[in-house]
């Protein structure tokens, strides 16, 4: 009898002990739970300080190629020499002098910009044609449509009109042979907006031949009859 007496007894004691450790046990799981979810949130929200920081360091650095009045109207980074290293395609809006016309203004100015050995942005080319006039699109407003890079160049698209309405996009393609940018492909549409009717030319190097980014006028290529 007292032998099973003690044999109750220390089941009693294991128990209690089982039961008082449980708590502990759920109290430091939680505890290692609530450690690991702040550290997560600590480094997220240091990644995002280092990414606004590192955006804010680019903005002044394009910010210094819009000189005086003139300000960034569009900035595309991508590998614009399919090479890697990335570059930056930067369209810069002049001032006017307020009584312009609609037709009549200053074109923009499109950059080509790449990294120097020390880790700087440099001009590479410069085009002030490319881009027409805030004022220059007609009755549909301002004519730039976009900026997109592409690995190994960029295409622009510049768009106005009224009845008919015009587009133009431009494809830039990198040459290491001629360690530059030279025009790709031209597609010239026009519509007209009441009828649906479309006309639609597309040009390539056989058509054009060699035009290098910073000589390109679009004034030079054929026209769509119409437009």
């Amino acid at each position: 009898m007292n032998h099973r007496k003690a044999i109750l007894l220390i089941c009693a004691v294991v128990i209690a002990g089982c039961q008082m450790g449980a708590p502990a046990t759920a109290a430091a799981d939680s505890s290692s739970k609530k450690a690991k979810t702040e550290s997560a949130i600590s480094t997220a929200d240091t990644t995002k300080q280092e990414l606004s920081s590192h955006k804010e360091a680019i903005v002044v650095e394009l910010n210094a190629f819009a000189e005086g009045n003139s300000k960034i109207l569009s900035s595309q980074q991508g590998d614009l020499r399919g090479n890697g290293p990335q570059g930056v395609v930067l369209v810069v809006d002049h001032p006017g002098t307020g009584g312009e016309m609609l037709g009549e203004g200053t074109p923009r100015s499109t950059l080509l910009l790449m990294r120097d050995s020390a880790g700087n942005l440099q001009k590479a080319k410069q085009n002030d044609r490319l881009i027409p006039c805030a004022q220059c699109g007609g009755m549909a407003g301002d004519p730039f449509g976009y900026m997109r890079v592409d690995k190994g160049g960029f295409t622009a698209l510049i768009e106005g009109g009224s009845r008919e309405r015009w587009s133009d996009e431009y494809a830039f393609k990198y040459s290491a042979e001629q360690q530059d940018w030279l025009l790709d492909k031209a597609v010239r549409t026009v519509t007209d907006t009441e009828t649906g009717e479309e006309k639609h030319i597309e040009l390539s190097g056989k058509d054009f031949g060699t035009i290098r980014f910073e000589e390109f006028d679009p004034k030079t290529l054929p026209k769509i009859e119409g437009k």
